[in-house]
């Protein structure tokens, strides 16, 4: 997310996507869930697994497979996975009472964690044929899996039966190597390169802030913060090492941030924006979010990394979306809440890679 960015060319843009989406509004409407996502023109598709009451799409890969969540009317939560052609596969963990997918690599396979009978926290992954594994970690009392990149390794982090937090890495093969910063502090990664290189933040219980991080792939940290920040919140990491999330002030305003492989890090905002969260950074350094303005309403944005325009992303004359993935060809997809007050999921495409 970001503050700096503020130049008209917003509102330039913000206009011209309401005058694409007013017109391929009647088209949206019409559109089964098996549409292409690969429109020239922008694109929104509503989405639901069968008997969801709330649906939380939370990774997109390049193909189009959308990883996500739904909660059906008993409050049992499930996993799904969305093919491109707009089928869509619930899934569960055997003997789980409650699944969450967490992440999805460019070969499909997908990582999570589920709770069982005990409410005992345990981790999976599920390879692209659906078929699922757990696994723990020796001395862990919860794991959670965060992301998995195209080689299979998985970044995460658990809590130990003492309460102390450390960050794994775990290989295809099933090897584990845990990790901690520094004392009395706990890491909350965001994300994990094909490159190995992970990012996160960790939270320094002396300060009672949060801080960033970026561990390389042999294991060195790099600790920062953006200039002016109290908190610093990682959320994405991309191929060529670029991170991104949002950070606090001292006046508690939330801006977002960028900062690539050097440590060079740039705050920016929307035009009108008084608070901005970005989550998620693709390979090319395009960057989705939200922001709110003055009057507490929600919107969001896409920014282009090479200029820094920021696009609103206002599908349906204004139907406030949370992007949450964002794939190497542009499209985004997460989850609004419709008329029903009920979560949605949503992919759209609108109609650029940068």
């Amino acid at each position: 997310m970001s503050r700096h960015d503020k130049t008209a060319t917003l509102d330039k843009h913000k206009n011209g996507i309401f005058i694409n989406f007013a017109q391929v509004l009647t088209l949206i409407l019409a559109l089964s869930a098996g549409a292409s996502v690969l429109a020239s023109e922008p694109v929104f598709i509503a989405f639901d697994p069968p008997q969801s009451v709330q649906t939380t799409p939370v990774a997109i890969n390049r193909a189009g497979f959308i990883a996500g969540n739904y909660v059906d009317a008993n409050n049992i939560g499930h996993g799904f996975m969305r093919e491109p052609d707009g089928n869509i596969i619930p899934f569960d963990v055997p003997g789980s009472t409650y699944t969450v997918v967490s992440s999805i690599n460019e070969e499909g396979v997908a990582t999570g964690y589920c709770l069982d009978e005990f409410s005992y926290l345990s981790s999976f992954i599920r390879k692209a044929n659906g078929d699922i594994t757990p696994f723990n970690i020796i001395g862990s009392i919860s794991v959670t899996p965060v992301s998995i990149n195209v080689w299979g390794v998985i970044a995460g982090y658990y809590v130990d039966a003492n309460q102390n937090g450390h960050g794994f890495v775990r290989d295809p093969n099933g090897v584990v190597t845990s990790f901690d910063l520094q004392n009395n502090t706990f890491p909350y990664v965001a994300g994990i390169n094909d490159q190995g290189v992970i990012a996160g933040s960790y939270f320094d219980e002396r300060s009672g802030s949060l801080h960033g991080f970026v561990r390389d792939a042999v294991g060195i940290f790099t600790l920062f913060d953006p200039p002016g920040s109290i908190s610093t919140d990682v959320k994405s990491v991309n191929m060529a090492g670029t991170v991104t999330g949002y950070y606090h002030d001292a006046k508690l305003v939330s801006h977002g941030f960028v900062r690539n492989h050097h440590g060079v890090i740039a705050s920016f905002d929307p035009v009108a924006s008084e608070h901005t969260e970005a989550f998620i950074i693709n390979r090319s350094g395009a960057i989705a979010g939200i922001y709110s303005d003055i009057q507490g309403q929600h919107h969001a944005f896409l920014r282009n990394y090479v200029d820094g325009v920021i696009t609103l992303l206002e599908p349906l004359g204004g139907l406030q979306i949370h992007p949450m993935a964002l794939n190497d060809v542009g499209i985004t997809s997460g989850s609004y809440r419709g008329a029903d007050h009920q979560m949605h999921g949503f992919l759209l495409n609108n109609g650029r890679k940068d």
